[in-house]
């Protein structure tokens, strides 16, 4: 993880320490996966035992599950912006999204965990789902994307689509 990436999360953590403890353990529990991931994308390919697993991955989405579920229903895109909290949990997701393009740069050159590329993609979604449950907490304004059409649609479920 590059010093820059350190000193973001460090920030983060301390904003969010100090306004929203519910989620700082979730934040801690998120820096490990990610040195797990780094360690995972660092071993070649049968030389050890990868960290990042399918269960991980599961818990993940159990909490962007909760934090969605504490967030109005939405049916076009958001746009990053809210409350300042929320506005370093949407540049933290598009650094995780940069991380997870890499990831598959990576994949398409050499066999890697693919529960870190995973891992990765809903890493993101976690960041965008805790901003809108930020923006919610504080009745901060979202604003949408105007010129979209209808994006999400409420009436499919997980289950449907697997």
């Amino acid at each position: 993880m590059s010093l820059t990436t350190q000193s973001f999360f460090k920030t983060l953590h301390v904003v969010v320490e100090k306004r929203i403890n519910l989620i700082y353990s979730g934040f801690k529990q998120m820096q490990q996966n990610l040195f797990d991931c780094g360690t995972d994308l660092a071993t070649p390919h049968g030389k050890g035992t990868y960290k990042v697993t399918k269960e991980m991955v599961q818990n993940l989405e159990k909490s962007i599950d909760s934090y969605s579920d504490k967030s109005p229903e939405i049916l076009s895109f958001v746009l990053p912006r809210g409350h300042p909290i929320a506005s370093l949990l949407h540049m933290a997701r598009t650094v995780v999204r940069r991380a997870e393009r890499s990831i598959v740069s990576l994949a398409s050159e050499k066999s890697v965990n693919q529960y870190a590329a995973i891992d990765m993609n809903r890493l993101s979604d976690y960041f965008f789902a805790v901003a809108r449950a930020v923006n919610n907490h504080y009745s901060a304004k979202e604003i949408l994307y105007e010129r979209g059409g209808k994006i999400c649609h409420p009436e499919l479920k997980k289950e449907d689509l697997s």
